[in-house]
């Protein structure tokens, strides 16, 4: 009898590490009161839909204070789902059926404004993927990643990159900050 028990205990023990643990977490909800943004972001959300692939990511990730030789360079990094709970996130916002998920050290106030509301996100692991012969595909669960430069009250997005070599790809980070 104690052998069984063992066995079953192995058993149940070996299913419960191949399971995806997700968690449920409140985000607050933020309004955007810089209205240039929208523009900076209906260029992202026209690349991304242009791009087959991309089209049914909905969820986006908007990073302040990553380069701290240049804390105007923002990062906004498309997810087809949230995989893990980013470190100091700040809130979220929806827009054209897209949410965007607001990670820093602090809030810009001359960006975003925080409301009273708030949104249950539900972090996990990104689901594995497998090739047509059956072999994984590793998959961060990135898709494209965008910088933007934060200047003077406007947006301008200054490089492109994704999992994809074939896709074109953008970059004029020096460029803008080798100018004088």
């Amino acid at each position: 009898m104690p052998m069984l028990a063992l066995l079953i205990l192995v058993h149940f023990s070996a299913c419960c590490q191949s399971t995806i643990k997700k968690e449920i977490y409140p985000i607050e909800e933020l309004t955007v009161i810089n209205y240039n943004l929208f523009s900076a972001l209906d260029t992202i959300i026209q690349m991304k839909e242009a791009l087959e692939w991309y089209k049914g990511t909905r969820f986006f990730l908007i990073e302040f204070d990553i380069d701290s030789m240049k804390p105007d360079l923002i990062f906004i990094r498309a997810y087809e789902k949230i995989s893990y709970r980013y470190p100091n996130i700040i809130g979220f916002f929806d827009y054209k059926q897209h949410s965007f998920v607001i990670t820093g050290n602090s809030i810009d106030t001359t960006i975003f404004q925080k409301t009273s509301k708030e949104r249950n996100f539900e972090f996990g692991l990104p689901p594995k993927r497998y090739t047509k012969k059956g072999e994984l595909i590793f998959n961060t669960g990135t898709f494209a990643v965008w910088s933007i430069r934060y200047k003077l009250d406007k947006f301008k997005i200054l490089s492109f990159f994704t999992d994809n070599k074939n896709d074109p790809w953008l970059d004029n980070v020096d460029a803008e900050y080798n100018k004088k």
